[in-house]
C-alpha cells in the first residue's frame, strides 16, 4: 500500500474505472481514541460499497495507522505545523483534486475548518462532517464552525446533546444537523468466559476478584483523579477489596500515579498504559466506570455495555442517552465521590445485580448502537441524503 505526504500528491488515478468513488477521511491523527477508531471502522466497511476510502492525517505516527495499512487503505500524511498552518487548505485541495475525491468526511473542529477552506470552489465534492464533542469552545471557534457549516452538505452530531450544543452555543440551525449514534462491533465486543479467564491469568488477577475498569485517555476531561478519590472511598468501606484497572496513557499519567500513591491505594490500582486489546480487557472487568467531566458519545462505554458490563458513569452529555438509570447501570453527579462509591459498592457486593444490569446493557446496544445501523446512516449521507 502506498503512503504519501500531501505536499507531493500521488498522480491522479481514474477511480471511476474501478466502479468506486474515492472518499477521504480527514483526522487530526490516528491516535487511540473513539473518533480515530470510528474512522478505521468506517474505512474497513466501505470496501464492499461504491466508495473507495483513503485517510489523511494532520499528525503522523498514531498507533491506528497500522490498522489502516493492514486494510489496504491509502494513507496521506499532511505534516501539519504547530498552531495555525496556512498551507494545509492548499495541500488538502491538491490532494482532493489529484485523487479525484467525491466525498470528504471530517471529524471535530480543526479538520472541519481546514477542509471547508480547501473545498471552496469545488462544489462537486460532497462534504460530510461529524461533531463528536459536547464541550463548549471559544467564541472564535464557534464563529469558525458556523462559517464551516455553511458550505457543508451534511452535518452530523453523535448524540442529541451534541446537536443541542451545535444549535444553542454554535448557532447552527437544528434542522441542518442530523444525529447518527455511534455504533460498535457487537460480535467483537461480547461476553466470552474462556477469554476472560485467559486474560485474568495473564494479568495475574484471581478469578473471584471484582475488577472495576476504565479505558480512556489520561486527559483532564476524563477526570481520572476524581475516579481515584472515589476508589479510595470505596476501599475504605468494603471488606473485600476490588481492583481498579486504568488502561490508557496521556499527559496526566505521572500526576495520577502520584495521586494513587498519596491516597494509599497503589496496591489495588493498576495503570496498564496504552492498550490495543480493549475487547479482551473489557471481558476481564466486572464493572465499567466513566468519570468524565464531559462526553459526546463515548464509544468505549458502548463497548463495555456490549460486553455485558454494568456501568457507573457521570451524568453528563451523551452518557445520559446511553445509560438507563437502574436498568443498564447508574448515573452519578460529577465530582460526587460519595455517591459514586455508594453505587460501586452496591455492585461490588451483588453479582446477581451486576449480571442483570450487564445483560440489559448488551440488549440496548444490540437494539440501538449496532455498527451496521450507524454505517447504513453514513452511507446515506455519503450518497447525498440531507439532514
Amino acid at each position: 500500500m502506498r503512503e504519501t505526504v500531501a505536499a507531493e500528491p500521488q498522480p491522479a488515478t481514474t477511480p471511476r474505472a474501478t466502479g468506486q468513488q474515492p472518499l477521504l477521511f480527514v483526522s487530526h491523527s490516528l491516535a487511540v481514541g473513539g473518533v480515530e477508531t470510528l474512522i478505521v471502522d468506517l474505512a474497513r466497511l466501505l470496501g464492499a460499497t461504491e466508495f473507495r476510502p483513503e485517510v489523511a492525517v494532520f499528525e503522523s505516527g498514531g498507533p491506528l495507522e497500522e490498522s489502516v495499512r493492514e486494510a489496504g487503505v491509502p494513507l496521506h500524511h499532511m505534516k501539519k505545523r504547530r498552531g495555525i498552518d496556512p498551507t494545509i487548505p492548499w495541500r488538502l485541495r491538491e490532494l482532493v483534486r489529484t485523487r479525484n475525491m467525491s466525498v470528504v468526511h471530517t471529524h471535530n473542529f480543526s479538520t472541519w475548518f481546514y477542509v471547508r477552506a480547501a473545498l471552496v470552489g469545488l462544489p462537486h465534492v460532497r462534504h460530510v462532517h461529524t461533531e463528536h464533542s459536547g464541550v463548549p469552545a471559544s467564541a472564535l471557534n464557534h464563529a469558525l464552525e458556523r462559517w464551516s457549516s455553511g458550505g457543508t452538505d451534511h452535518v452530523v452530531a453523535v448524540s442529541e446533546h451534541v446537536r443541542d450544543v451545535l444549535e444553542r452555543q454554535v448557532g447552527i440551525s437544528r434542522d441542518r444537523v442530523s444525529v447518527i449514534l455511534n455504533g460498535i462491533n457487537t460480535t467483537r465486543f461480547a461476553p466470552d468466559p474462556e477469554r476472560r479467564a485467559a486474560m485474568r491469568h495473564d494479568l495475574g488477577i484471581p478469578s473471584d476478584t471484582v475488577v472495576i475498569g476504565i479505558v480512556a485517555r489520561l486527559a483532564p476531561v476524563k477526570a481520572i483523579d476524581n475516579l481515584l478519590r472515589t476508589f479510595a472511598v470505596l476501599l475504605s468501606r468494603e471488606s473485600v477489596a476490588p481492583i481498579l484497572l486504568i488502561a490508557g496513557d496521556g499527559v496526566r499519567r505521572a500526576h495520577l500515579e502520584a495521586l494513587a500513591d498519596e491516597l494509599g491505594i497503589t496496591g489495588q490500582v493498576r495503570f496498564l498504559g496504552e492498550r490495543h486489546d480493549t475487547d479482551a480487557l473489557l471481558r476481564t472487568m466486572d464493572i465499567y466506570v466513566l468519570s468524565s467531566l464531559s462526553e459526546g458519545m463515548n464509544l468505549t462505554l458502548l463497548e463495555a455495555m456490549a460486553s455485558a458490563l454494568p456501568v457507573v458513569a457521570t451524568s453528563v452529555g451523551g452518557n445520559i442517552e446511553i445509560v438507563d438509570e437502574g436498568v443498564t447501570g447508574h448515573l452519578v453527579p460529577v465530582g460526587d465521590a460519595d455517591a459514586f462509591a455508594s453505587r460501586l459498592g452496591e455492585l461490588v457486593r451483588n453479582q446477581v445485580e451486576r449480571e442483570r444490569l450487564g445483560m440489559a446493557g448488551r440488549q440496548k446496544v444490540l437494539a440501538h448502537f449496532d455498527q451496521r445501523v450507524m454505517f447504513a446512516a453514513y452511507l446515506d449521507a455519503y450518497r447525498g441524503a440531507r439532514p
